[in-house]
């Protein structure tokens, strides 16, 4: 089985607004080549939409539930039974917050020299 590794860029583009432009680098191991996306991430009320330049795909992630909208269609996809996705947008919920409290949940924290990294994922 092919092994990928996902790497996630983002440049954050801060201005109290509450959407985020970044960029995304997926590398796919066994073609030895990286794919990059850009997009936006904005935060409504509670809930985080991701849009993709030059897709017609929106993600809106909303408690357990990820709502991909494609044009007429909307797909619904319970995030308690996909805990990777679900991580994804706790992180990205939690930097958005500074609230490093819930990634302390999930992960263990070692600063060094202004770098963060998360360690491992605690098991619940």
């Amino acid at each position: 089985m092919s092994k990928i590794i996902v790497c996630i860029l983002f440049s954050f583009v801060f201005s109290n607004a509450s959407i985020i432009h970044f960029e995304e680098e997926k590398f796919i191991e066994v073609l030895d080549s990286s794919v990059r996306k850009q997009g936006t991430l904005e935060f409504i009320d509670n809930k985080i939409k991701l849009n993709y330049r030059n897709s017609k795909r929106v993600l809106i992630y909303e408690d357990d539930t990820l709502s991909i909208k494609t044009d007429d269609n909307i797909e619904l996809i319970d995030l308690k039974n996909q805990v990777a996705i679900k991580m994804i947008f706790i992180l990205i919920e939690s930097i958005y917050q500074n609230n490093m409290e819930i990634i302390k949940e999930y992960f263990t924290i070692k600063k060094e020299n202004n770098i963060v990294s998360l360690i491992k994922l605690l098991l619940k």
